[in-house]
């Protein structure tokens, strides 16, 4: 946003009155959860306009002065009549206008929203004890909920695929949980005959295990999307993968194709976007081709797909249509790697680190694959069963069987 634009500060500064207090923060934290960095969503109190600000910045681009119909699409969503007024005066005087009327909330948080404004504090203590918790560790169901969002960063209690969404609306009241059916009516049911097991997230939101065919809908190769469009779509799937914090997790996936990139780029970046940028110069990325680019938010697990293939539709009005794909044999090693750093626990990190002598301690799971990866660890059928090995006789076999 450009400085000195008051009439867009003195917008936001006449929300932040409108949405100020505790409640309606918390109402802001989780219509833009999808949206804000972790940092942003913190437990502790922000006023309105320090959650709007961000959505300002080039990174994220929601708010501009000639478009701010994410601010009208909160004020519709919480109906508050006084912040639909001043907003529709804003676009009213505001010369160049061209926000458009497409959706920036996704249905599942609007569905949310909708069923926690209905939870009372007295249900927590209930909610709570089902994922072993004690209610008197959180501020109200909205504190809850964001840790549930946030667990574990890789393991999330609650997200928007159709298992976890049920779990979740099972516990809450009559009113609350038809806010949330509506959404979970919208999703295709689990596959019940290739899917996995009860309990875990549909096909569509994870990799499949060897030999399996995991079919997802997207767009692929034989459409070419504008330059504009392509960047735009490089620019939001980067700031995903910034905001999960996963950008070891996105090394180790686009290390697949390590031979043809800048080795020294790829082990010192920690920009998303300029790691897609590696991709795009050797032409494993681009216009006409965003394969890569969307199979790595399937194989690096971000949640459902379906709900992000609708956000990118969002942000691309003229994304192309969607087909039936297979996810490409070429990326099964990844997948065996991506579910062995998911069950590697903090002490078999280390365990392992010492074991094989690594240099130097690795901040996370994802960084150890890629030392190992730089070991040459995987690099061929005698190395990876001596590694195998390695982990079997240290009583890591559920490790072990990731790679068999």
């Amino acid at each position: 946003m450009a400085a000195g634009n008051f009439a867009l500060q003195d917008l936001l500064k006449d929300l932040n009155k409108v949405f100020s207090g505790s409640t309606k923060c918390n109402w802001l934290k989780c219509i833009l959860h999808d949206i804000l960095k972790g940092d942003e969503l913190s437990p502790e109190e922000k006023s309105a306009m320090q959650l709007f600000r961000p959505l300002c910045d080039d990174g994220i681009g929601l708010i501009s002065t000639t478009d701010v119909e994410i601010l009208l699409e909160i004020a519709k969503l919480t109906d508050q009549h006084s912040a639909k007024t001043r907003i529709g005066e804003y676009k009213k005087n505001t010369q160049g206008y061209n926000g458009n009327s497409v959706e920036r909330i996704t249905p599942f948080r609007r569905a949310l929203y909708r069923a926690l404004r209905h939870v009372s504090t007295t249900e927590l203590a209930d909610i709570a004890a089902y994922y072993y918790q004690d209610s008197k560790d959180f501020r109200d169901v909205w504190h809850f909920v964001f840790y549930l969002e946030t667990h574990d960063n890789d393991n999330l209690l609650l997200d928007s695929t159709r298992v976890k969404t049920e779990r979740f609306a099972k516990l809450l009241n009559g009113i609350a949980k038809s806010n949330l059916q509506v959404y979970i009516d919208s999703l295709p049911p689990v596959q019940t005959t290739t899917g996995p097991p009860s309990g875990s997230e549909s096909v569509a939101s994870r990799p499949a295990s060897e030999g399996q065919s995991t079919k997802v809908s997207w767009t692929s190769v034989g459409t070419v999307l504008s330059s504009e469009d392509y960047q735009q779509l490089v620019v939001k799937v980067s700031y995903w993968w910034k905001r999960y914090g996963k950008i070891n997790k996105l090394k180790v996936i686009i290390g697949q194709f390590k031979s043809k990139l800048d080795q020294s780029e790829l082990e010192t970046n920690k920009d998303p976007y300029k790691l897609f940028e590696l991709l795009r110069v050797p032409g494993i990325i681009g216009p006409s081709n965003v394969d890569v680019l969307i199979e790595a938010v399937v194989i690096g697990e971000m949640g459902s797909l379906d709900e992000k293939l609708a956000t990118i539709r969002k942000w691309l009005p003229k994304f192309p249509g969607f087909r039936e794909i297979s996810i490409p044999k070429y990326w099964d090693h990844r997948r065996k790697l991506i579910e062995f750093g998911r069950d590697l626990g903090t002490e078999e990190k280390t365990l392992i680190g010492r074991l094989l002598e690594l240099d130097e301690e690795p901040e996370d799971t994802w960084m150890l694959i890629l030392q190992l990866e730089k070991k040459r660890t995987f690099s061929d059928k005698e190395k990876l069963a001596k590694f195998i090995k390695l982990l079997k006789d240290n009583e890591m076999d559920h490790l072990a069987a990731k790679f068999e």
